[in-house]
């Protein structure tokens, strides 16, 4: 999807790995985007709040410091990403520990895991929002789209 959202090649996110003798590895990752195919590259806006993780949080981090025109509604991201791995897992309960095993940096070289995506447009539900089910996140965008068009 980021793809027909960025123009031109770049890269999606930036990995490093912990090495033995505890330094990182040099950021790096695939080029995404190569070829012509068709772009939109009109205003976007992402909704996003505190369960919006991992994956999510790359995509978010990718198009905020990429497509030119991106507005982040609703609250922060999770902040976690980062290949995560099973370290322990309980005989009895089968529970698992993990811990994420890389840093995750977006294109432009900031950090992810750990700091997530701001919105540019907070937005807070109420408890009557949940009961009359309204969606302040749709509003907030609808609104920002509104005048930005």
């Amino acid at each position: 999807l980021a793809e027909r959202l960025v123009e031109g090649s770049f890269r999606y996110f930036l990995l490093s790995g912990k090495l033995e003798d505890g330094s990182w590895t040099r950021p790096s990752g695939l080029v995404y985007g190569k070829g012509d195919h068709p772009r939109y590259l009109r205003p976007v806006v992402l909704l996003v709040d505190e369960w919006s993780f991992s994956t999510t949080d790359n995509f978010a981090r990718c198009l905020t410091d990429l497509h030119p025109e991106v507005t982040v509604v609703g609250r922060p991201t999770g902040g976690g990403t980062g290949a995560p791995r099973v370290l322990v897992e309980t005989t009895h309960t089968k529970a698992s520990f993990g811990a994420c095993t890389q840093r995750v940096r977006g294109p432009k070289g900031e950090l992810t895991e750990g700091r997530g995506t701001k919105p540019d447009v907070p937005v807070e539900w109420t408890r009557e929002d949940w009961i009359e089910g309204r969606d302040p996140d749709l509003d907030a965008a609808l609104r920002h789209l509104e005048g930005n068009l």
